[in-house]
């Protein structure tokens, strides 16, 4: 138990060490006891030393000072600093003992000083009764010196332990500081390396990549977003899907059609490592194809301003529970927005909102809605511009809450359901 007390080496005072001075107090009063009890019986006449009188008046200033001295000592003896360093058991006892008398022996005489020195009745003789009193505080001087060696044993053994104890946590916590930053190191190192194999140039290396921050993904839980954000980004690079246009790259397409199908892998209730409340930044990402067929998003995906210029993105089976699908200012030009079956259900991330299509523009293409529940979260189809595209809503598995929708006339390229369910 620590009181809160220091001394000017480290070592803590407390409890253990009170204990230790109480022991010493105790064998004092014994010794004074006895003594006062057996000189109340005795006459033990003496000549006066030379300087007595002096030593007489200030004895108890000099056993005062004498007390300091073995308090420091005790103090030493406890430990030096860290506890690295302790007295002998013997000089330990010794000055424990000492201490104890020394205190006493103040307290004593000062109360006795306090008391106008009254003088102390003296007998002639050693009696039976006396040597009875002497033999008891024999006894109890020995039982007082083995409690003391008892307590001094036990706390230096336990301050041992301690020092053990402390030094095995220290030691510990320094490891484990080391392993952390091993790993660190070694994370970053991984890093470091699957973002240099996505910026190679054959697309073979590529792919490796991808894979590779992937994995480093699933290992590295608290910079699992940095790893998200490397893979959209790559999606978010400039993209031509064109052969014959400038800018074409061998093999670019089977690399992002890798990246869609690693975020889909980890969005499916199928994963053995969930990614599903992390956000996945694709704004303004081009599309030609890709499969995120049957996510689950509790999070945000953001495809706004996204472009989907051939082929078919497949959304089918979606499941947006409490996650956000954001697609303003999408243009669908040419490809398909495939979520048939997609479910729209809880509170999201923004105002309720579910899917955000406010803004879209649909030509040539469209964004297939058939077969979808509309539970509970908003779907929001304001401010589309149809050219030539279609939003097809027919035949809904659910009806509770209808899109958002904001025509009058409803445009050519708008089908509704030909009877909403109640």
């Amino acid at each position: 138990m620590d009181l809160g007390f220091r001394n000017p080496r480290g070592g803590e005072l407390g409890l253990r060490h009170l204990a230790v001075l109480a022991a010493g107090a105790a064998l004092a009063v014994a010794v004074f006891v006895g003594s006062y009890r057996l000189g109340t019986r005795t006459s033990l006449p003496a000549a006066p030393a030379p300087g007595a009188g002096w030593f007489a008046g200030h004895w108890p200033w000099l056993a005062g000072a004498a007390g300091l001295l073995l308090v420091g000592l005790v103090l030493r003896a406890t430990g030096g600093r860290d506890g690295r360093r302790m007295m002998p058991l013997i000089l330990h006892v010794v000055l424990v003992v000492l201490l104890g008398l020394a205190t006493f022996s103040a307290v004593a005489a000062s109360a006795w000083y306090g008391l106008g020195r009254p003088a102390l009745p003296r007998e002639s003789r050693l009696d039976t009764r006396a040597g009875v009193d002497l033999v008891k505080l024999g006894l109890t001087v020995a039982g007082g010196l083995g409690g003391v060696i008892a307590l001094v044993v036990a706390y230096r053994r336990q301050r041992v332990t301690e020092q053990e104890n402390a030094r095995a946590e220290e030691e510990a916590h320094r490891a484990r500081i080391r392993d952390e930053r091993e790993s660190t190191k070694f994370v970053t190192e991984r890093f470091a390396a699957a973002c240099t194999l996505l910026g190679h140039d054959a697309p073979a290396v590529r792919l490796a990549g991808v894979y590779a921050v992937a994995a480093l993904a699933d290992d590295w839980v608290d910079q699992r977003q940095a790893c998200i954000d490397v893979l959209c980004s790559y999606l978010r690079m400039p993209y031509e899907p064109d052969p014959g246009a400038t800018g074409f790259r061998q093999g670019e397409r089977e690399v992002r059609l890798s990246i869609t199908r690693v975020i889909r892998d980890h969005l499916r209730s199928s994963a053995t490592i969930a990614w599903n409340e992390h956000a996945f930044d694709l704004s303004g990402a081009v599309f030609d194809c890709g499969d995120l067929s049957q996510i689950i998003l509790t999070g945000r995906m953001d495809l706004s301003r996204a472009r989907f210029v051939d082929g078919t993105v497949d959304l089918q089976d979606v499941a947006l529970r409490g996650g956000l699908l954001d697609l303003t200012g999408a243009t669908v030009a040419g490809g398909w927005l495939d979520l048939r079956g997609a479910r729209f259900f809880d509170v999201s991330l923004r105002g309720g909102v579910t899917l955000d299509l406010r803004g879209a523009t649909v030509r040539d293409g469209g964004i297939d809605l058939r077969n979808s529940a509309f539970r509970g979260g908003q779907v929001d189809l304001r401010g589309i511009t149809f050219a030539g595209g279609i939003v097809d809503l027919r035949a809904p598995a659910e009806w509770v809450r209808p899109p958002e929708l904001n025509y009058d006339p409803v445009p050519d390229g708008l089908w509704l359901p030909d009877a909403p369910l109640p």
